[in-house]
């Protein structure tokens, strides 16, 4: 396979009963929104981490950024709503909750953990009009730690909290030295996922078989083969293919390979969202020789803050953030840090 680097758009999670249908056809009013999002912030994440495997939860990072934008006023709300494709778009805040209420179902049959919280310094005046909107959204009341005289414990606390709800899997989220005696409010986002194929590969069909890079030389990768029906189809513009994996249950993984050996450039410079929804629209099933590289993706961590100020959020960042709507007055509370895991 022609892969320079995996992304959550190369390598995408789709829920099928929340994002499309069987059909290709988008279900959640949401859907079009998040994904129009997650375009933008591949193409900066792709561009500030050129040499390396992209890995991102969009919906986790816009359902974070919505926590923020409930609380932001004036320009900052404003930079926050174009930068998630929301300022024209109603009811924002209840439609995240119904995709994260859906996602988090314990009816799946996957696992899948979404994991948004704010912590905040107990000393802070917050807004109680804001918790009490926080937690009918977003699911979790803001939780207060004593940052002023016990920073590396509540970053300790924190994390023990971020590990038992991704089941032991998301280990220090918050590295020593995030969390300080002048910290009013930390932002958590972190992802995990386990499911199982619906048609497994089978172990013994696994081989060594070359896989290509931006490096001229393949690398020999374990190879899982399969041949069977999958939704599949081809894009002209993108000069790629894109096939449709479901695990069991209501979750599918959809991988986009390009024609060329060094045809990942072409693809992301011409990946649109509206081409992705055309494609995923006329996708049919057909017989596919489908071979996949067995890989980990975990642990991964994303400095969130050059991107989203490339988006145009600088306000929240700088003494000019506005989130009197969480509490305290305007520039009193800024984003310092945000970093994504999964």
């Amino acid at each position: 396979m022609v892969f320079g680097k995996f992304s959550i758009l190369l390598l995408h999670l789709i829920l099928n009963g929340i994002f499309g249908l069987s059909d290709g056809c988008l279900a959640h009013p949401y859907s079009y929104v998040s994904n129009r999002f997650s375009v933008k912030l591949y193409d900066k994440l792709g561009t500030s981490q050129s040499s390396s495997n992209v890995f991102f939860s969009p919906l986790s990072i816009s359902a974070a950024l919505g926590m923020l934008e409930l609380g932001a006023r004036g320009n900052t709300k404003t930079q926050i709503d174009i930068a998630l494709e929301t300022e024209n778009a109603v009811d924002i805040h209840e439609n995240i909750s119904r995709v994260l209420e859906d996602t988090n179902n314990s009816n799946n049959n996957f696992t899948l953990q979404i994991v948004n919280r704010l912590f905040g310094e107990q000393g802070f005046s917050f807004n109680s009009t804001y918790l009490a909107d926080s937690t009918t959204f977003y699911g979790e009341p803001l939780e207060r730690h004593d940052f002023a005289n016990s920073p590396e414990e509540s970053r300790v606390e924190i994390n023990k909290w971020i590990k038992e709800r991704t089941e032991d899997t998301i280990k220090d989220i918050f590295q020593p030295g995030d969390i300080t005696d002048s910290s009013i409010l930390a932002l958590v986002s972190a992802v995990y996922f386990k499911g199982n194929w619906a048609s497994p590969f089978d172990k013994r069909q696994t081989r060594k078989r070359p896989f290509y890079t931006a490096n001229p030389r393949p690398t020999l990768v374990d190879m899982m083969t399969q041949t069977g029906r999958f939704r599949y189809a081809h894009s002209e513009t993108w000069q790629a293919s894109m096939i449709e994996i479901p695990y069991y249950g209501t979750a599918s993984m959809l991988i986009i390979l390009p024609d060329q050996r060094d045809g990942l450039g072409y693809f992301e410079s011409e990946f649109t969202i509206d081409e992705f929804d055309r494609l995923r629209r006329s996708m049919q099933g057909t017989r596919v020789s489908l071979s996949l590289p067995g890989f980990v993706l975990e642990n991964m961590r994303i400095d969130l803050k050059e991107p989203l100020k490339s988006l145009g959020m600088t306000d929240l960042f700088s003494s000019n953030a506005d989130l009197s709507g969480i509490g305290g007055t305007p520039g009193e509370l800024q984003l310092s840090k945000s970093t994504h895991r999964v």
